[in-house]
């Protein structure tokens, strides 16, 4: 076996328990989402700094991308070092997830009311059989994010789990490809 597949077992493995630690703490997952947005936005500035100075010695150089850079860095430093930054991003997540879950809710509603409409005037024997399962759906998406409003933590948990089975399947994947 080469190291290469050697070292992709071990990364699936380690995959896999942090997506076991994620499922089992789901709620610092998600608060951990933060502090990974902040990182993401300082490599991403770095990066750009870098692709500005190639871009440079071939005097195709966009100012735009420097000051791209410079914001993200220092948005990204701002999220990484403040506790209220993190708890800022945090809750927008929470809350842009919530009204989210609220209108998908609502569209698979009418949706479905559409489908038993068009179940109850005929011709098309299968189409909007059951229409019900729709609206059942699209209530449960809209309960979910109203009580998401009121109790953030119902979707920081779905959140952390979520993420948690995520990794866990990428890992698995690594394993598999490795072995294959």
């Amino acid at each position: 076996m080469k190291v290469w597949n050697i070292l992709a077992i071990i990364m699936g493995v380690a995959l896999i328990a942090l997506g076991i630690w994620c499922i089992v703490t789901p709620v610092a997952t998600y608060l951990a989402l933060a502090w990974i947005l902040g990182l993401g936005m300082v490599v991403d500035g770095i990066a750009n700094i870098f692709a500005w100075n190639e871009l440079r010695k071939a005097d195709m150089a966009n100012a735009w991308t420097m000051v791209g850079a410079i914001i993200s860095i220092i948005l990204g430093a701002i999220v990484l070092v403040s506790w209220g930054a993190q708890l800022a991003v945090d809750l927008f997540i929470v809350v842009m997830a919530a009204i989210w879950l609220i209108a998908m809710g609502v569209t698979r509603i009418v949706a479905g009311i559409r489908l038993r409409s068009i179940h109850t005037k005929g011709g098309v024997e299968n189409i909007g059989k059951r229409w019900f399962l729709t609206v059942i759906l699209g209530l449960l998406m809209a309960i979910v994010g109203i009580l998401s409003l009121f109790e953030p933590v119902v979707l920081m948990f779905g959140i952390g789990v979520f993420m948690g089975g995520c990794i866990i399947v990428a890992g698995v994947s690594a394993i598999g490809l490795a072995t294959s």
